[in-house]
């Protein structure tokens, strides 16, 4: 069996395109995971009801490339992918890989993330985050220059194949985890664990949250200890 071969999102055509102009074997599938609200059951193949008898089954994409046997998962995302992915989904990402697995999960960046910071100022600070982010949910961050490094990367992850499969037993609630919203928000200067939480029940998501900054809707003293710096810092960072 050729080790070398990697299981692709189908939805995932410029991963497809370099894979196939790199010559290298793969399978395009649906790197999608099920799993059990009630009892946190994994699946691989979506069943109608669980064994527990609940039928409340969710679905999540995770990565862009994965093992044959979950050995591994990788989301990629190639230069201003990354900058697009910032109203949410990256980090909607991380935390379906964090979820599911454990050990060799991965996000891959191909370009300069400086020069992205760089190039679009409006999402700088948020951009140059991303590593400590992904840190804080136990995914791997590698940066790769080009997509010739991106593909010496692959073969490393594909002569994983063939090992136990890493996928956990179990899922973590959501309520175990630290919204996603409140990491982004931890990343900004003077806003500490409190002020993040408060801000994270209050806005269900950060896109939310910097719509009611770009109205003014949020005034000195709405928020316990958010005074007019907080809110220039907030406006900053996020805008």
């Amino acid at each position: 069996m050729n080790k070398e071969i990697y299981y692709v999102d189908s939805a995932e055509r410029k991963t497809v395109d370099i894979l196939t102009k790199m010559n290298k074997n793969f399978k395009r599938i649906n790197n999608i995971l099920h799993f059990c609200e009630d009892c946190n059951k994994i699946y691989e193949e979506k069943p109608d009801v669980c064994e527990c008898g609940c039928d409340n089954i969710i679905s999540e994409k995770v990565g862009d490339i994965r093992g044959p046997n979950w050995e591994y998962a990788i989301e990629i995302k190639i230069r201003d992918d990354l900058y697009s992915s910032l109203d949410g989904r990256v980090y909607t990402q991380l935390e379906g890989l964090s979820g599911f697995m454990k050990g060799n999960i991965a996000l891959v960046f191909v370009g300069d993330l400086f020069k992205l910071a760089m190039d679009h100022p409006d999402r700088s600070g948020q951009i140059l985050s991303i590593p400590a982010t992904c840190m804080q949910y136990g995914v791997s961050w590698i940066n790769v220059n080009n997509l010739l490094e991106l593909v010496k990367l692959l073969k490393y992850f594909a002569q994983k194949s063939g090992s136990s499969p890493k996928l956990r037993l179990k899922k973590r609630h959501i309520a175990d985890l630290m919204p996603k919203r409140m990491i982004v928000l931890l990343g900004i200067k003077g806003v500490g664990q409190k002020m993040a939480l408060e801000l994270s029940k209050r806005y269900d998501s950060i896109f939310s949250l910097g719509l009611a900054l770009n109205q003014n809707m949020i005034l000195p003293g709405d928020i316990p200890k958010l005074g007019f710096v907080g809110i220039k810092r907030l406006k900053e960072w996020l805008l």
